[in-house]
Parts: C-alpha cells; structure tokens; sequence
C-alpha cells in the first residue's frame, strides 16, 4: 500500500489529538497514583492580621469516596470526590460543596486551597499518615542533654504545629497564656478533660512561645510527660517511667547514667509530694519518692512558687495520678 504525503499528515493530526487528550485527563485527575490514602496536616489563613492554623485530614479512595477531619469535631464526615480542571471537588451531604485547587501531589505532599462556596480559601499542607517508626537512636557513650531528645518525631526548638498537624495532638485539652514567662502552655490530659483524653495513661505538656497574632506556629521550649507508656517507644529518652528512684544516691546515678550531675533537688507538694531533681542538661526528672513519674526537657524555673511548675502539679494530680493507681 502507498503511503502518501496525506496519510503522514493525517497520522500526525490524530496523535497530536490523542495526546491533548491524555494531558487533559492528566490535569483533571493531579496525580491520583499519589491521591488515594489517608493524609493529615495544618490549613493556613490570616483573618483581621491574625494567623489561624487548623488541623484537617483527608482520605480518598478509589472510586470517589472520601472522609474529611477536624479539630473542631470528634468524627470524621464522609462524602465523595470529582477530578476537575486544577483539582478536585468535594461533596459532603448537608453542607456547601467544597474545592481543592491549585492542587499539587506527590508521594509525601500535598498542596492546595481548600474553598468553600463563597468563602474564603485556606492553604492546606498535607503529609501521609504512616507509621513513624523507632525514635533515632543516641550516640553511644556521649552525655545526653534536653535538646537531643526527639518525642514523636519532634525536638525542643521546632514548631508547636510539628504537632498539632497529627490527630493525637489537633485537640489539647486546654491552652493559655503566660504572660509573665512569656510563655503559651498546651496540654494534653491522661484522664477526660472536656471530653477529651490523651493516649497510654499518658499526660503530656508543652511551653511553646507567646505570640497572639499567630499562637500555634511557635517555637517549643520545654515538654513534659507524666505517668503512663505513650513515650517509652515513641522517644529516645534513656529512662523509662517507673523506673526506681529512692534515695539521693539513686538520682546521681541515673544523672551519671545520661552523662549529667545533679544541680538541685526541689520538693512540688498539693495533695501529694513530688520531688523534682534537676539535672545539667536542662533535663528534670519527677520521682514520688518510689518511682520515676514524669520527665521535663528544656528550661524551667530554679524555684517552684510559679505557674510552670504548679501547672505540671496539676496535670499530675488531677488529670494522671488516678491512672497510675
């Protein structure tokens, strides 16, 4: 058969055809090989010259379902979703549908602005939910300070989102400004505290610092941990809680055990009696005079007539104590 100047021409014409084709198909479906799963992270708006950051997750699956998360409610939503021409639109029944655009996925980030109706949009960073894996480990024979420590993949220093932008961490049970220490306090209660509890018997309390206008994007300085097992595996902290702790020269040897000496001991007493032994290294270890039954990492106050150390006080009474009995 003889081909012809025609044919050439024609075959051209329907591969520059087919091939708009595909990028069109492309463009409304961004990368949905990287799409399905569950993703988690922080939406980000400024209102009045305020920052507001808010948890949300996402889960799509093939076929067009989805389930959307807050940290203003308890359970997930489930609706649908539709490829479109710069991302994706969300259906959830009784309330107003909802875009992603400007999407942009890869295999561990996901971009948009999420956009409901009229209203105004909020830029989402996501990340896939995974399994963190083991804390990193420690240099062998090298003296352990506060600032080594990783928690849940987080060390001093980093921002306070780096937690709020996981489930565990999206609803505290309460925050407030410490005006006098400069200091915001975020915690999370082993036992209810309005109708919310943390994980593994577990208490856990952050000092970020203060900032109004942008109150969750803020530096740790120091996190503290009371009773419970949610950080035994989840930091690589060397002590475990529990572990023995009766006389003055059982603390110089687990100071010694991290590399550190012993600065002060100080006494936190309410309803119950907690010794606070600080060590160098801004690490102070909490004992009840049997057993190890918190730890804090980063600075603190030399004294304990303030709201830091009574507030860690607090936490264990009423909100851990009565787990550990």
């Amino acid at each position: 058969m003889k081909i012809t100047l025609y044919d050439v021409r024609l075959a051209r014409y329907l591969l520059a055809f087919l091939s708009t084709i595909v990028l069109e198909a492309a463009a409304k479906a961004p990368a949905a090989s990287h799409l399905y799963g569950v993703w988690e992270g922080i939406a980000t708006a400024e209102i009045d010259g305020r920052v507001w950051h808010e948890y949300v997750a996402f889960e799509f699956q093939k076929g067009g379902a989805m389930n959307m998360a807050n940290a203003r409610e308890s359970k997930a939503v489930s609706g649908t979703w539709v490829a479109e021409e710069n991302g994706l639109l969300l259906t959830i029944p009784g309330r107003p549908p909802a875009t992603l655009d400007q999407l942009q996925v890869a295999s561990d980030r996901l971009e948009a602005r999420l956009g409901y109706g009229e209203g105004r949009a909020v830029d989402i960073v996501l990340t896939p939910v995974r399994d963190p894996g083991k804390p990193p480990k420690l240099p062998t024979n090298r003296r352990v300070s506060a600032a080594d420590i990783t928690f849940d993949g987080v060390k001093l220093g980093q921002s306070m989102l780096s937690f709020y932008r996981h489930r565990l961490y999206a609803a505290p049970c309460d925050d407030d400004a410490l005006p006098k220490h400069k200091l915001r306090v975020v915690v999370y209660a082993a036992t209810p505290c309005r109708d919310r509890v943390f994980t593994e018997n577990t208490s856990f309390v952050v000092f970020t610092d203060l900032d109004e206008k942008n109150p969750k994007d803020q530096a740790i300085r120091t996190v503290a941990w009371l009773g419970g097992s949610y950080f035994d595996s989840r930091s690589n902290f060397p002590l475990r809680l529990g572990t023995a702790m009766r006389t003055k020269r059982r603390r110089k040897q687990l100071a010694a055990s991290l590399g550190q000496t012993v600065e002060r001991t100080m006494t936190l007493q309410r309803q119950t009696v907690v010794t606070v032994t600080t060590l160098t290294g801004a690490i102070h270890l909490l004992d009840d005079g049997k057993r190890l039954i918190g730890v804090v990492l980063g600075p603190m106050p030399s004294s304990t007539d303030n709201e830091l150390w009574s507030g860690i006080m607090q936490m264990w009474e009423k909100y851990t104590l009565q787990q550990e009995r």
